[in-house]
């Protein structure tokens, strides 16, 4: 199901795979430049998203005080970020609340996504603009595990994003990046805004679940940058990885530039013990959080023939599936255009709603 990133042993546990951190960013202001180490990251990524984990085993949000439901707010980065996405975040999260209804106990969930209303209405956005001393440091009216979401025109991936909530009190912690500029055909800057706010929420990747090659069959060497990632471990005297090696480890994929860390199942594991995925559910391919099977594919090849995605669906899953694939044994995963009833499920698993 969702790839819930929760901890076998607790729920408190947010994903991307990874303790040790993939991106040790500490948000203190928008001078630091967070953004800028999340799109470091993305680099090679431009047809996908990007999700980071910092330090320790992430936890679900938090509930205020006594209160019953969990709400997680937000907060633009600036004018532009406001003007570009404020509408697009407004229909993904109606995409999921069409989907898993307003919390309660009738839908059994307890989350809210809500805009953070500033007392100041002279500086409404996360970081301070009219102040010429203060300009670009945090707004000291909004709490600092505010989520700070923020439209990018740099060249990197459609969109990068902090995964669940993350302890502490830096400021700025909790990220959503779009590059508007990576976002069109055939995709749509609602399903990929809806995707991120699914990361936010604490989901993971559905093809990256440990059970992933049961359900799908993925092909590292039809990714883009694939060939020259290939000469990059060749070149590296120091190591004797194979590509096998680099496509299953997230922090290998980074360290020689190639995107495979968004679909590796290799998963880290720290103090808490390695993460469940899954839940006990079957794989969604219908889940938002599912790439389609033409996501990280060179944009010259012919993005119908299905010998050149990097992932598709058995036809027939389970234990003993074929040990290669053939037009005749896989199926094409189309683009997600909706919260699946899986997904819906795995917000009720980890946010509850709780009566009492």
């Amino acid at each position: 199901m969702r790839l819930l990133a929760v901890l076998t042993a607790v729920l408190a546990t947010v994903t991307l795979a990874c303790p040790p951190p993939l991106n040790n960013m500490l948000y203190a202001s928008n001078k630091t430049h967070s953004s800028a180490d999340l799109i470091r990251l993305a680099v090679t990524k431009r047809w996908s998203d990007a999700v980071t984990k910092e330090g320790n085993a992430h936890q679900p949000w938090p509930r205020e005080g006594s209160g019953k439901v969990t709400y997680i707010d937000y907060c633009f980065s600036d004018k532009n970020s406001d003007d570009d996405l404020r509408d697009i975040v407004k229909v993904a999260w109606k995409m999921w609340r069409d989907r898993i209804g307003k919390a309660g106990s009738r839908t059994g969930h307890s989350l809210s996504l809500r805009e953070q209303e500033p007392p100041c209405p002279e500086e409404p956005y996360c970081y301070l603009q009219e102040s010429e001393e203060f300009n670009g440091d945090w707004n000291p009216e909004f709490s600092p595990q505010t989520l700070v979401i923020e439209s990018n025109p740099g060249s990197f991936a459609a969109a990068v994003t902090t995964t669940g909530y993350i302890p502490g009190d830096a400021q700025g912690r909790h990220r959503l990046v779009v590059n508007k500029r990576w976002i069109g055909a055939p995709d749509s800057p609602v399903r990929i805004m809806a995707h991120e706010i699914g990361h936010v929420f604490g989901l993971w990747h559905e093809h990256q679940r440990r059970d992933r090659n049961m359900w799908l069959h993925f092909d590292c060497s039809k990714l883009f940058g694939y060939d020259d990632a290939k000469k990059r471990v060749e070149a590296d005297t120091a190591n004797d990885y194979t590509m096998d090696q680099v496509c299953d480890d997230p922090q290998l994929c980074i360290h020689y530039g190639l995107g495979c860390d968004q679909w590796a199942t290799r998963l880290f594991v720290d103090g808490g013990g390695k993460y469940d995925l899954t839940n006990g559910q079957p794989l969604d391919v219908e889940s938002i959080m599912m790439y389609a099977s033409t996501a990280g594919m060179y944009s010259t090849q012919d993005m119908t023939d299905i010998d050149n995605m990097p992932l598709v669906k058995w036809k027939n899953p389970g234990d003993n599936v074929p040990s290669r694939r053939t037009h005749d044994n896989v199926e094409i995963i189309p683009l997600p255009e909706k919260v699946s009833e899986l997904d819906y499920a795995g917000i009720r698993h980890i946010y509850p709603w709780i009566s009492s």
